[in-house]
């Protein structure tokens, strides 16, 4: 053996000399990857080591007994704890995991860290996170705790073991994710993903990852374990598997994006076998340059790892069921990408949600774009400026002295050349290179006639004047400057400039500027004649054609006799106005609220059809329940909500009080306090795809897209609600056509339609799962989680036709579970006031409210008072949608 591998030898083993022996072993394994010999070497000095440590009279010694549980075995051990195999034989009989705290361990901080755990798996209930079942203190007072045991292995040597495709470790990986997301729902993260603390077991035949040891989960959730902290001169986690901002001491900024980055390892380690900083060298020179790497080093790509020639990929190959070709196509591209934007350093640009991963490595599997790209050029250069910060400032100095004294030199030879060329009329003249140069100042007449046309929404009369302009002065102009554009690059491209001369940077850019011109012309200028041809015509389509229907219901609105008519809005009569876009259906039979048809969303632009020919549903079309079919050609239905105040938010305090909910969180739903809103619209379903590739140009976001079959259970179709929607998506949507996102105030107002229940169908949870799609038996079977109506079916896989089920008194449908709805509130405490008459909470917050639950939610998170948030900007879960809601004007 040579010195440099003897060196590399002691540094590992003298890095895993002082862990107990289980933990060692496990990590041995990652530290040394597939260098079986460097293993095998630091292997023997560990068992000799061992050995040495048994003369001595150190072998482990552990109880009979603890608690009501019968100690079989040690099963491992961990920083602070010790892990026991043990049998419990009252009131039933199984083998169980305990743990109890080491000796000598029992300070403040790590009994409230081990107190943290044991209350982070008690918050938990999910078929991918190993279960708590009970807890107590030794009888030297030591805390413990009981929990499922897994009798698996862990998913790195599972998968290696099976020789598990490329398909099959994605598979395990989704259910992790899941497994994940139910975690950071509870507000916990746990902080080491290993896989040794992700143990594979197989149940009736399939695999199935348990995730174990929550030992360094922090709580995130207001009201959570949130005062166990890490200290500012100490490190938690295993060091190659954490994330940038866990890898510094005290690692105080913390939170749910670490663990997708350590899902981002543990997906990169399954892939290639390797981890993406798997180097002994790197892990010799210490804790400390392990964590400059992780926040300052790019990894590799998991397909440039491979064919790097670094590791033998005959092995990994074969491991995989596949040859080494095939696993790097299998790699290359999409996958690289998924991997690569999970491990970005920067977390704003990660994923934000263990779901975002999921949903896109099931674009992957489903052999659909995955949302991950490569990151631009200019993201590249801006890292690698801020890496050489110092060596860019100085070489910028340098740079700009030469360049002045260039650029004086060069005015003086382009001056001689000028007059030479000028006078012995030889090659190209100057001017027609400064012609050439000109073309580029289309460059900046094209970003201002964007943003000039990003003013022209909605589509209404008013702007119909500005459309014209717009149409006339900057797409004109940029429409005739194509032919001119791309005959230059034609020339250019003739005389084959040198690369790096002038005409060469022309080149390229002026052929990335044709690229820009057609794209403009072809899609906005013609998005702008669409948008005139709709504000010049939506007048007459709804206002004058209809002007018999507006008078009717203007008749009938305001009418306080208190007939059937104005049953409804009798306390606060409107005097309406015919509302542009508009048409009136009539009054629900059912409800008493008059209805009306939003005529844009029904209408598909470029289509042939005339607006004036798009059928509108009449009162002849309701069923008796108050039904309106809804199908791909179906536009919005608007109820117009009537005015008045009610009593907001829950309280589980007093039976007899307004608004009493047992199940009431005193945080975020208490006081109960009165908001008085003015009349309003809002839709009776929620946005359905169709709608949504009428409204936009952009791609339908939804993971389940029409067309789809959710296997083989069920069809999407173009009548279920679009999901996978952001906020800021959904808020820029509407308001482009004059729409908006209801109020957290008006959403409520409206599902309760006139209760005061936990849900509109009454105060027992059995109600409204005869009336909600909500986390079912059919939904669980398919990986959708575990629920306590597990046993319930509603028939329904993943998210239904938005009007399938029955509406409430306002005639809403789905106004519980389905999708999770957006509301236009920014996320605050009932303490913060509201504004009169639509009463937006006066907050200043990155989150917004969403409510209603969706298919994926227990029925307690579809109650009329529950508060969700997520953040504006960021990719969503695939069970968020949107309600469309309109003023009255």
């Amino acid at each position: 053996m040579n010195v440099e591998r003897w060196e590399r030898v002691q540094a590992v083993f003298h890095r895993l000399r002082e862990l107990p022996a289980v933990e060692a072993r496990t990590l041995l394994v990652e530290l040394c990857g597939d260098e079986l010999a460097l293993r095998n070497e630091v292997a023997s000095l560990l068992r000799a080591h061992e050995a040495a440590g048994a003369e001595q009279g150190q072998a482990p010694v552990f109880p009979t007994a603890i608690g009501r549980y019968r100690v079989l075995e040690v099963l491992g051990e961990g920083g602070m704890g010790v892990v026991y195999l043990a049998e419990q034989s009252e009131p039933l009989r199984r083998r169980v995991a305990v743990k109890v705290i080491k000796l000598g361990m029992d300070t403040a901080q790590v009994l409230a860290r081990f107190g943290a755990e044991r209350q982070a798996l008690a918050l938990m209930d999910h078929p991918n996170i190993a279960r708590v079942y009970d807890a107590g203190s030794t009888d030297d007072g030591r805390p413990y705790f009981v929990m499922e045991h897994v009798p698996g292995e862990p998913i790195t040597t599972y998968c290696d073991t099976y020789k598990l495709g490329v398909a099959g470790r994605l598979e395990l990986v989704l259910q992790v994710c899941a497994g994940i997301q139910h975690a950071h729902h509870k507000g916990v993260v746990h902080r080491d993903l290993t896989p040794r603390n992700i143990l594979v077991t197989v149940h009736e035949g399939q695999a199935r990852p348990k995730i174990i040891d929550f030992g360094l989960a922090r709580a995130t959730a207001p009201g959570g374990h949130h005062s166990v902290y890490t200290r500012r001169d100490e490190v938690l986690g295993t060091p190659l598997y954490m994330s940038p901002e866990q890898a510094g001491l005290g690692a105080q900024d913390v939170d749910t994006r670490s663990d997708v980055y350590t899902l981002g390892v543990l997906l990169y380690e399954l892939l290639v076998g390797d981890l993406p900083f798997a180097h002994c060298e790197l892990l010799s020179a210490g804790l400390l340059e392990v964590q400059r790497a992780i926040r300052e080093l790019d990894p590799p790509r998991p397909s440039s790892r491979l064919s790097a020639g670094l590791l033998d990929a005959a092995s990994l190959a074969a491991a995989r069921g596949t040859d080494p070709a095939t696993l790097l196509r299998r790699l290359r591209g999409d996958l690289d990408w998924v991997v690569m934007k999970a491990l970005e350093k920067d977390r704003t640009r990660r994923y934000q949600t263990a779901a975002e991963l999921s949903a896109d490595l099931l674009r992957f599997l489903d052999h659909e774009p995955v949302l991950a790209s490569p990151p631009s050029s200019v993201y590249r250069l801006r890292k690698f400026v801020r890496r050489h910060r110092t060596q860019v400032v100085a070489t910028v100095l340098v740079a700009v002295a030469l360049l002045a004294g260039t650029f004086t030199s060069v005015a003086f030879a382009v001056s001689a050349a000028r007059s030479a060329k000028l006078a012995e009329n030889r090659g190209l003249q100057l001017a027609e290179r400064q012609q050439r140069f000109d073309v580029l100042a289309h460059v900046i007449h094209l970003e201002v006639a964007k943003q000039d046309e990003a003013a022209l929404y909605p589509a209404e009369p008013e702007r119909a004047e500005a459309m014209r302009r717009w149409l006339a002065g900057d797409a004109a102009r940029l429409r005739a400057a194509l032919p001119e554009v791309r005959r230059t690059r034609h020339e250019l491209d003739a005389a084959a400039p040198a690369e790096g001369s002038p005409d060469h940077f022309l080149r390229q850019r002026l052929a990335r500027l044709e690229r820009d011109l057609v794209a403009f012309v072809n899609d906005r200028v013609a998005s702008v004649q669409r948008r005139l041809d709709w504000a010049e015509g939506v007048r007459a389509w709804t206002v004058i054609r209809h002007r018999a229907a507006w008078a009717g219901a203007r008749d009938a609105i305001a009418a306080a006799d208190g007939t059937q008519a104005s049953a409804r809005y009798a306390r606060a009569p409107i005097d309406l106005e015919p509302q542009l876009g508009l048409v009136p259906i009539g009054m629900n039979p059912v409800t008493g609220l008059w209805e009306f048809y939003h005529l844009r969303s029904a209408w598909t632009p470029g289509a042939g059809i005339d607006p004036v020919r798009i059928p509108v549903p009449t009162v002849s079309d309701y069923e008796a329940d108050g039904r309106l079919d809804v199908d791909e050609h179906t536009g919005i239905i608007f109820a117009l909500i009537p005015g008045g105040a009610f009593m907001m938010g829950a309280q589980s305090a007093d039976r007899g009080a307004p608004n009493y909910d047992r199940a009431a969180d005193a945080l975020k739903e208490e006081p109960v306090h009165r908001v008085t809103l003015r009349p309003f619209f809002l839709a009776r379903h929620e946005l359905t795809q169709a709608q949504w590739r009428r409204l936009t140009t952009e791609p339908n976001p939804s993971r389940y897209f029409a067309g789809r079959e959710i296997r083989g259970v069920e069809q999407i179709g173009w009548d279920h609600p679009v999901e996978s929607v952001s906020w800021a998506d959904a808020d820029r949507l509407l308001g482009r056509h004059g729409l908006t996102l209801p109020t957290e105030a008006r959403w409520e107002y409206a599902v309760r339609g006139g209760t005061t229940t936990p849900w509109w169908t009454g105060i027992r949870p059995r109600s409204v799962l005869l009336q909600s799609n909500l986390l079912d038996r059919t939904a669980i079977e398919l990986g959708g989680g575990v629920a306590s109506h597990a046993q319930h079916e509603d028939g329904f896989a993943v998210h239904a036709p938005v009007d399938v089920l029955p509406c409430n008194p306002f005639g809403l449908h789905h106004a519980h579970g389905n999708v999770w709805e957006w509301c236009a509130d920014a996320y605050g405490g009932y303490d913060r006031p509201v504004r009169g008459g639509d009463g937006l909470r006066l907050v200043e917050d990155p989150t917004r409210l969403m409510r209603g639950g969706a298919f994926t939610s227990e029925v307690g998170w579809a109650r009329a008072a529950f508060r969700n948030h997520g953040e504006a900007e960021r990719g969503v879960d695939l069970d968020v949608g949107v309600r469309a809601a309109r003023e009255l004007r």
